[in-house]
């Protein structure tokens, strides 16, 4: 191989007063070692900043998980809300929230807490079940003729929420039964089983369907009259 074609040696540190590149390498370590230094402790103390950053909202989240576990009141899915309130725990300590407060029958209370948790996590998984939540609310506090439009609204807009829409068709049927439209009601329940055949709600859903027929036959059958002694 000829020498122009020869690869050109790495050019030594001019101040260095040496041919080696390794021995010039070694001797600008030597020389600038405080600035050397610097730069690794300030990259040790961002590193070691963020790792304890991501440790205490790790350690953070997976306390609100727990709390949210054996939360068993309102005053401790609130408590959970306080002191997590970006975390997805406390998102669903949100939603239980108001669950909570219609099991205990402040109905007022839980529609205003859901509506909150729809204001705050409208594409939240549980939205629909809020959503719900607030027409069972109307109905407790009376509502029906509101409470049974919502319900077939809710059928309507939500035809992928199996579960829910089960919830709402049967709610319906519960709300025309209070109006006394009790042929309605069966009809709700002969639909659903015919959709559902071999759903867990089978049991519950012919129960029903029993109790409302023969409560609508006792209706429709007329009343015997007294046979008038002869004299």
């Amino acid at each position: 191989m000829s020498q122009g074609a020869a690869e050109k040696p790495i050019s030594p540190d001019p101040e260095s007063g040496s041919n080696d590149p390794i021995e010039s390498l070694f001797s600008y370590v030597i020389g600038s070692w405080k600035e050397l230094l610097t730069g690794l402790l300030l990259a040790a103390v961002i590193v070691g900043s963020v790792m304890l950053y991501q440790h205490k909202t790790r350690a953070a989240r997976e306390q609100a998980f727990i709390q949210l576990s054996v939360a068993g009141s309102p005053a401790q899915l609130n408590e959970i809300i306080r002191q997590f309130p970006s975390s997805k725990a406390a998102e669903s300590a949100s939603f239980m929230a108001a669950r909570a407060q219609y099991d205990a029958g402040d109905y007022a209370d839980a529609d205003q807490l859901y509506s909150e948790f729809l204001k705050s996590h409208p594409k939240h998984f549980l939205a629909p079940a809020a959503s719900l939540g607030r027409i069972h609310c109307q109905e407790a506090i009376g509502q029906i003729d509101e409470a049974l439009a919502g319900f077939r609204q809710f059928s309507k807009e939500n035809p992928s929420e199996q579960a829910l829409t089960t919830v709402a068709r049967l709610s319906e049927a519960r709300c025309l039964r209070q109006l006394g439209k009790l042929q309605d009601a069966v009809a709700i329940y002969e639909t659903l089983l015919l959709k559902l055949p071999k759903s867990d709600w089978l049991p519950l859903i012919e129960d029903l369907k029993i109790t409302t027929t023969r409560e609508l036959e006792r209706m429709n059958k007329p009343m015997s009259r007294t046979a008038t002694p002869a004299t």
